[in-house]
């Protein structure tokens, strides 16, 4: 009879991973209702870097400048700004932790009252189906200057999510008309690991 060699078990181990926590996301894709094309207000730009400044006090938020080129508002003339929507997608499905906002930044006549005061946020696996994370969300107002730094948060709490989406959305004005808009938005993710695998082979 030929020798036979066979396994019972195999069991694999390595160090704990040493990653932080969360991580910042990349590669998002920002889509909107509209967006106030003649002055590029783009929705594009609530997921780049224009606009940040240097983080002076190190916090990790960097400051947001007023220039609103590098920041997004629906188209405007809108009779009620309630039926825009602003949609993030990511490149893959995360654990969503959680939502940093920069609104609306900007010291020209009316500005104010184009930041947004209300929304609905939702999150999605496949952007068909949602799910409410807040109904409705409030937000600050910004101060109009170049410190402007995000002072809204929203946690999600380490759901499975590809998409981000803020709609039912309102301004500061008494009619909720004419547009509304955000500066930056950022999306940080939670680090999963897998641990304790055994392999069994018979």
């Amino acid at each position: 009879e030929p020798n036979m060699y066979g396994l019972s078990e195999v069991r694999l181990y390595g160090a704990a991973a040493s990653a932080p926590a969360c991580y910042q996301i990349s590669n998002i894709t920002a889509t909107a209702s509209s967006q106030g094309v003649a002055w590029d207000r783009y929705a594009t730009n609530t997921v780049s870097s224009v606009g940040l400044l240097a983080d002076a006090d190190g916090d990790g938020i960097p400051p947001h400048d007023t220039d609103t080129s590098h920041a997004w508002m629906c188209q405007p003339a809108q009779a009620n700004v309630s039926n825009q929507w602003i949609q993030f997608q990511f490149s893959e499905p995360v654990a969503l932790d959680r939502m940093l906002v920069w609104n609306w930044n900007n010291t020209g006549s009316g500005g104010a009252e184009y930041e947004m005061q209300q929304a609905r946020i939702c999150y999605s696996m496949d952007g068909v189906v949602w799910t409410t994370l807040a109904d409705p969300a409030y937000f600050t107002m910004s101060l109009g200057a170049s410190c402007y730094e995000a002072v809204d948060q929203f946690s999600f709490g380490g759901v499975q999510a590809q998409y981000v989406r803020l709609d039912n959305l309102r301004n500061f004005k008494s009619d909720n008309s004419d547009g509304v808009g955000l500066s930056k938005v950022w999306f940080f993710a939670r680090n999963t690991f897998f641990s304790g695998t055994v392999f069994r082979f018979h």
